[in-house]
């Protein structure tokens, strides 16, 4: 289901892709839903996710931990991890993997919060006593966000050279995602856990009315992230394009 950042990341995604060449291999890596393998044309793609979801029979999924991908080494063209690294420990072992699986001159694509994530201003946090650190932990972040230079020296000393960044989902976006979302967290609670588990087998009602719900975001929400993050490069979350050297 589209979401404010959500369609904020496939902004960014779409506007670096679309100087690259079609991928013969792209492989995403903690794929989640399959949500983002549906944004980049390629001949064939796989999605690596911890819990494998059932995705369209085009896609293939591959059950891993990112410190050790069992693919060859050099088999794909292009690779992305969308808000993933951030959640990893052994960020060192996972870019690693990620060069070995990349092909001659492959294209790896990360997103990731920077470091003022969640609220960029040090006296608001202070105003509102916001624990950030709080926060991080609840998402499950094991580090509260990168510099740009952290997340540059990180890609580089692994034996890539980077080729774009762009710093995207801009503060009236998250302020847009938070009331956005808060219907969808009442909800949370106004239903007991039964009532919950009873919502998610109507599958096909629930899909058709996120088909409606995407349908009514593209045409009333998605025209103001447009103009918002037209408007600015200094937002939450990095986009970085990188290129194999060796």
């Amino acid at each position: 289901m589209l979401v404010p950042s959500s369609y904020a990341r496939v902004l960014a995604l779409k506007e670096a892709s679309h100087s690259l060449a079609k991928p013969g291999v792209l492989v995403d890596a903690g794929c989640g839903d399959g949500f983002h393998l549906l944004q980049i044309e390629a001949a064939r793609k796989i999605g690596l996710d911890l819990i494998p979801p059932k995705l369209q029979d085009d896609i293939e999924v591959v059950k891993c931990n990112l410190t050790f991908i069992p693919l060859k080494s050099g088999c794909c063209d292009c690779l992305m991890s969308l808000d993933v690294i951030e959640h990893i420990k052994e960020e060192d072992k996972v870019i690693s993997e990620f060069h070995r699986v990349l092909g001659h001159n492959g294209i790896l694509i990360l997103t990731t919060p920077n470091n003022s994530e969640f609220m960029p201003y040090g006296t608001l946090r202070v105003m509102f006593g916001l624990d950030t650190a709080k926060i991080h932990r609840m998402c499950e972040h094991v580090r509260p966000g990168y510099s740009k230079d952290e997340l540059s020296s990180l890609v580089e000393r692994h034996g890539f050279k980077v080729i774009y960044h762009h710093s995207f989902c801009q503060p009236m976006v998250r302020v847009l995602e938070l009331v956005y979302l808060l219907p969808m967290r009442l909800s949370e609670y106004i239903y007991s856990p039964q009532e919950r588990e009873l919502r998610l087998r109507t599958g096909k009602l629930i899909n058709g009315l996120q088909r409606v719900h995407d349908l009514l975001f593209l045409l009333l929400v998605a025209p103001i992230i447009k103009q918002v993050e037209k408007r600015a490069n200094n937002g939450f979350l990095h986009l970085l394009i990188c290129k194999k050297l060796n």
